[in-house]
């Protein structure tokens, strides 16, 4: 490391000194660069002063903005306020995390950021605009798992058993009558519910079984990838019963709907699905 250190301090001082830069030492601590002269910035440079250079840079900044998605579009008054007002909320967030010691969600694993995106004033204005549309979804994973545990795990038949040889995981499932299942015996989820000593931190633990916890952001792919495949598992237990089906995905249009989403790409592979009735 002390080597690679030494190689950069000497790169920097053969290109600051073919600028005609001069340096000073301080006592017991680093190189310093001492100002240059604008003359020998300018000297062989296509920028005759200061004025030029800023007015040829400020040229290149429009253009490059110009060349951006988007950029050729000239905006309305009402459209400059909007903008004027997004790009000041974006600049009060970043001021509070780079001035003001706060957390800045976009430098964090998004399974331990994602409340604070949701507490985003940003978010939140952004959450009500029109957006084009929601692509390469997936059916097991389009609904607030907030709306499985509170909705359907509270529907009579929806059956619940700890699997001892997946070391005790959740299986969700509809029956009329359940078949005898000795390594995962069936029970009545609100029946589990009703014996448990807090129902708040029971649906918690449900909630919890059927999406990516802050736990796994410090976790390796294979673990990763095996709670992940775990939680769609556990959840399509759930979305396969027929009168569940219909529902989730009216649900999932509903909530795409309140977020102002023009249309949906779904991705599905629409297996058959459990009629409790037979």
């Amino acid at each position: 490391m002390e080597y690679v250190n030494f190689i950069l301090c000497v790169a920097i001082v053969i290109m600051a000194r073919s600028f005609g830069v001069s340096f000073k030492t301080v006592s017991g601590g680093p190189i310093f660069v001492s100002e240059m002269s604008m003359d020998s910035v300018y000297k062989g440079s296509k920028f005759s002063n200061d004025k030029d250079y800023m007015q040829k840079r400020q040229l290149f900044i429009d253009t490059e903005a110009q060349e951006r998605v988007g950029g050729e579009i000239v905006m309305n008054l009402d459209e400059k306020a909007l903008n004027n007002r997004i790009l000041a909320m974006k600049k009060k967030e970043y001021d509070a995390a780079h001035y003001q010691g706060g957390s800045f969600a976009p430098q964090i694993n998004f399974l331990q950021s994602k409340p604070l995106y949701e507490k985003s004033d940003i978010f939140k204005l952004i959450q009500k605009m029109p957006k084009g549309g929601a692509l390469h979804l997936h059916d097991v994973s389009i609904t607030d798992v907030n709306w499985l545990v509170g909705n359907v795990t509270y529907r009579d038949h929806c059956y619940m058993c700890n699997d001892v040889n997946a070391n005790d995981s959740i299986v969700f499932h509809f029956f009329q009558n359940p078949p005898s299942n000795p390594g995962c015996p069936w029970k009545l989820v609100n029946d589990v519910r009703a014996k448990s000593n807090n129902v708040t931190a029971f649906d918690q633990m449900l909630l919890e079984s059927m999406v990516m916890t802050p736990e796994l952001a410090d976790a390796d792919i294979n673990v990763i990838w095996k709670a992940f495949t775990g939680a769609l598992t556990r959840a399509d237990g759930l979305i396969s019963y027929r009168s569940v089906f219909r529902d989730y995905f009216y649900e999932a249009l509903t909530e795409f709907q309140a977020d102002n989403v023009q249309y949906i790409e779904l991705r599905a592979v629409f297996p058959g699905v459990i009629n409790t009735d037979k």
